[in-house]
């Protein structure tokens, strides 16, 4: 595991939700570069633990589904990290959001969407009926996002929680 992202425990020690989410992502901030090629976004998740690599995933899957759809997430460079937003999903247990995630893949022959940009570009271009399919699916991720227990700030602060030596440093 890389301890390089390891945050100070007494750092966290008051923080819950959306800011503990935050204190474990913000380190990775700056390391990961997802707007040159994919092999630029490849080496940031070698570097990183697995555990590390699904939380900036997820939190970046978040905010662009969030501030402008699914389409938005996988128009954007940001698209390339959708298997780690995938596996994050399941290791938090935020299947709810993982289902979701799968469900807007549809749009993507055989459900999987190209780690190239220009690639998934294409595709998305191609796929007249995509924001009929997006938009149900986004407006469901909005209500999870409502959910104060199910959101996916609480539970990645529960996973960061019970998980301590993923994330912390003494």
């Amino acid at each position: 595991m890389s301890r390089k992202y390891l945050i100070s425990r007494d750092d966290a020690s008051n923080l819950a939700g959306e800011d503990l989410f935050w204190a474990v992502v913000e380190p990775m901030w700056e390391d990961l570069n997802f707007y040159e090629d994919p092999r630029t976004a490849a080496d940031f998740f070698e570097m990183a633990s697995p555990v590390q690599g699904a939380m900036i995933a997820m939190w970046w899957c978040r905010s662009e589904v969030c501030n402008g759809g699914f389409d938005q997430f996988f128009w954007n460079s940001t698209g390339m990290i959708w298997p780690y937003s995938l596996q994050g999903f399941r290791l938090v247990g935020a299947n709810s959001y993982a289902e979701l995630l799968e469900k807007a893949l549809s749009v993507f022959p055989g459900g999987v969407a190209p780690i190239e940009r220009n690639e998934r570009d294409k595709i998305l271009e191609s796929n007249e009926e995509r924001m009929n399919t997006l938009e149900p699916i986004d407006q469901a991720f909005f209500a999870l996002e409502r959910e104060e227990t199910e959101n996916l700030n609480a539970l990645c602060a529960k996973y960061i929680r019970s998980n301590p030596n993923e994330f912390f440093r003494d």
